[in-house]
């Protein structure tokens, strides 16, 4: 799991111990709203490396809220993988860009299984052929056989999304979001919170 934090630095926070309960409620909603925000850019960033759908993204991507007590946000994401898989009609591109490659191999009326290539594009821009994988039909899952038997077999997974999410261009990008955001969103709370008394 990787993660990016966003806090308030030490000698601020040291500043606003002391502060009335109100000014820390609209620093810790700062924060928030500027991991939230740097969130989306690194959901966006990833998914323009990586040939995902945007709701497989976020479903990896966590925010762990900043509280009074302590002023810190973090975005993490989880290192579970996505498999392979194709969806109807069997001729355009599924999860991670996988498609049967027409054309090539036999495949009977009726099949369980594809015998043509298997092609995915993780990676875009990448495109390769999984060595002795086959899509089954039924479920439209990527498969191989463990050995030379007909069973068992596993499912075939894409790359992690961690290498996108840790990318350096992405990390400073999400940190230049947060340090844009959370200025703006502290002065708006406050104002908000003290009704006006601050101008």
């Amino acid at each position: 799991m990787i993660i990016v934090k966003f806090e308030v630095s030490r000698e601020l926070q040291a500043g606003f111990k002391n502060a009335p309960r109100k000014l820390r409620l609209a620093q810790q909603r700062a924060l928030n709203t500027g991991a939230k925000q740097a969130r989306t850019v690194a959901n966006k960033f990833i998914r323009s490396r990586r040939n995902v759908r945007a709701k497989d993204v976020s479903s990896r991507l966590t925010l762990n809220k900043a509280t009074r007590s302590k002023l810190t946000a973090e975005v993490k994401i989880s290192s579970t993988p996505i498999p392979y898989l194709l969806k109807p009609p069997p001729d355009a591109p599924g999860y991670l860009g996988t498609r049967i490659v027409t054309g090539r191999g036999r495949r009977r009326k009726g099949a369980s299984r594809s015998r043509s290539p298997v092609e995915v594009q993780p990676i875009k821009g990448q495109r390769k052929i999984l060595k002795h994988a086959f899509v089954d039909l039924r479920t439209g899952r990527v498969l191989s056989r463990v050995g030379r038997r007909r069973y068992p077999t596993k499912l075939l997974f894409g790359p992690s999304l961690t290498s996108a999410f840790r990318d350096a261009r992405n990390v400073q990008a999400m940190k230049a979001k947060a340090r844009q955001v959370v200025p703006r969103e502290t002065e708006r709370q406050a104002r908000l919170l003290f009704k006006g008394a601050l101008r």
